[in-house]
């Protein structure tokens, strides 16, 4: 509550919002607007429908701006799925691969995450707004450890697990026109190059390799 207090009395909030308040997806083709179907398939995305619509509730109640920024599937250093991934192959550690490998992701390095709230500070929407972020093409699994050997040049050790229960597979494709057309924003920086700076970032870190990757 002394956070929703503070909320109110600054009268304007940019809040984080996630993709698992979407959830699982019939295919990959599926364009996802910020008015999509809410579908979470675990308690972590229910309560992040719950979050997103309190945020909604306190903007018309107390006539705040809030704008809700949508990440997808971030990464970078020195956290999340890529990272883990570079460590084990340098490593030579087994990467545990849930499934077939086909389930997908829109991933979105951690640069582009923080100017989408840089955009949403600086031209604040009136009232309540919300924002999903995306990339121009989703990633598989399988694509991304590919990518990651292709970046160091080392092969991965994969420990085959079952998938997770709750865990979305098909996740659709964001559509991120609106945040684009309103506050200007879009993404810069591509998956390999992001799993290039997150190796290097790792390598400058904790050393592995022979030097950082060009």
């Amino acid at each position: 509550m002394t956070r929703l207090d503070k909320m109110w009395r600054e009268k304007t909030v940019v809040q984080a919002s996630t993709r698992s308040v979407f959830g699982q997806r019939d295919n990959n083709h599926t364009y996802l607007t910020e008015s999509a179907d809410r579908r979470p398939v675990n308690p972590y995305g229910a309560s992040k429908v719950g979050a997103d619509a309190m945020a909604r509730a306190y903007s018309h109640l107390y006539k705040m701006n809030v704008t809700l920024i949508r990440i997808m599937a971030a990464y970078g250093p020195p956290d999340m799925i890529p990272r883990i991934l570079i460590e084990n192959i340098i490593n030579d550690k087994p990467i545990r691969k849930f499934g077939d490998g086909t389930a997908t992701r829109t991933w979105i390095y951690i640069s582009d995450i923080v100017s989408a709230f840089i955009c949403a500070l600086k031209s604040p929407c009136k009232g309540f707004a919300e924002f999903n972020t995306g990339a121009p093409n989703t990633t598989t699994l399988n694509e991304l450890i590919a990518c990651a050997e292709k970046v160091l040049g080392k092969k991965a050790i994969i420990e085959q697990c079952p998938a997770p229960p709750g865990d979305a597979h098909t996740v659709g494709h964001s559509k991120y026109d609106l945040i684009k057309n309103t506050l200007g924003w879009e993404p810069k920086v591509g998956i390999e190059e992001g799993i290039r700076r997150t190796c290097n970032h790792y390598i400058q870190q904790n050393g592995g390799l022979n030097s950082p990757l060009e």
